[in-house]
């Protein structure tokens, strides 16, 4: 229950960019809690959402993601 739990979390702060959004949708008394679990990003999580980010802006700039 609780991986779901932080995947849920994970997903909303992905799709919302908003720690506020996720302090208050997980229930966290501190948005500390919050930042400090949810923000140690890998950097293969980083590369993959910057390419994201970089295709909504640039449609098809990214040659070399890896999803196409």
């Amino acid at each position: 229950m609780h991986k779901a739990r932080h995947t849920a979390g994970q997903r909303a702060l992905n799709k919302t960019g908003s720690l506020k959004a996720v302090q208050e949708f997980l229930g966290h008394a501190s948005i500390q809690t919050t930042a400090d679990i949810y923000t140690d990003w890998d950097i293969d999580q980083l590369a993959a959402t910057l390419l994201e980010v970089l295709d909504r802006i640039v449609p098809h700039a990214c040659v070399a993601n890896p999803r196409r």
